[in-house]
Parts: C-alpha cells; structure tokens; sequence
C-alpha cells in the first residue's frame, strides 16, 4: 500500500494479478518523482506501474531469478536490478535489450545509484563495488568485515556505508579508507 505521511491515510494499494505478491517486501522502488513503482512480478519479471491507478505501465524481462533488490536512476531514465551474480540494467525508453553486468564469484545483495546517476554502487557478498552506470565498468572495489544488508551513498556521492549484522563501515570514495 502507498501511504499519505501527513495525513496517514492510504493512497492506493500496489499490485494486482500480474505482481508476484510473495515477493512484495523484499523489491519495491518508487520513480525519482513518485508517480511510478517497481515490484516483483510472475516469472522473473520487474511490473512499473502507476502509483495512482494501480496501472501497469511496462513489465521488464531479462532477470533469471526473483529480484531481492530494484532501483530507479536518479533521472527515472533507467532502473536497475540485483541478480544473484549479476546487475540486470534496463533504458525504460528501450526496455527489450536490457544491460547484463556480471558480478563474479559474490552474490549481489544490494545496489543503488549514485546522486549524479553516473556510477552504480553494489553490495557483493562483503565488498561494496562501484562500477560506471553507463558501461558496468568496474572502478573501484572495497573489502568490508561482513556481507552487506544496507547499502547508502552520501548526497555528494563521495562517501558509501555499508551494514551487516554486527558492524556499520563507512568509506570516503577518494581514499578508499
């Protein structure tokens, strides 16, 4: 359900037959603007669909497993996807020839956008990975104490944090310290 913070009224319920409604809590994003949601949907599908309505607007295909975590780009121009190994990348303007970014060895667990948009962080077992969101070139890679449950970015997009289940850690991006 879609909630009125002031007024703490709903707004809406989200998903409908086409939404994997198992999967519901572990992937939901809301567009940058918040007219749009992406959920789980029937076989290994990603449903964006219209806040107010209840409308699907596009189903993306090109995940082999369920979704544990989704992600709008800042712009709304792109939405990304964890995979097991791998980060699925979709151009809502082109949605049939998604992205594939192979992960390696580690499962991804997280992910998220930079605020500029231009890189792509990812949570990989207990590294924290930040590759180029426009060509999944990977720049940088940080070994952290424990796999990753939370995953943030600072605002100015220098620093990342990383949680586990017994320690908060937390890098500035220039000196990988």
């Amino acid at each position: 359900a879609v909630w009125d913070v002031k007024t703490r009224q709903k707004i809406e319920s989200l998903g409908d037959s086409d939404v994997n409604k198992q999967d519901l809590g572990i992937a939901v994003a809301f567009g940058p603007k918040g007219k749009l949601a992406a959920l789980p949907g029937p076989n290994n599908t990603i449903i964006i669909q219209s806040i107010i309505g209840n409308r699907n607007v596009m189903k993306l295909s090109g995940i082999k497993l369920f979704s544990k975590r989704i992600v709008f780009s800042p712009d709304g121009r792109r939405i990304a996807a964890c995979d097991h190994r791998q980060i699925v990348l979709w151009e809502l303007a082109n949605p049939s020839q998604p992205q594939i970014i192979r992960a390696g060895k580690c499962v991804v667990w997280n992910l998220l956008f930079s605020p500029d948009g231009k890189f792509l962080f990812t949570g990989e077992g207990t590294f924290v990975v930040v590759r180029e969101a426009a060509t999944g070139l990977e720049l940088i890679r940080l070994q952290g104490a424990e796999r990753m449950e939370a995953l943030a970015v600072s605002p100015d997009g220098r620093s990342v944090a990383t949680g586990g289940s017994t320690a908060i850690t937390s890098w500035d991006l220039e000196t990988k310290r």
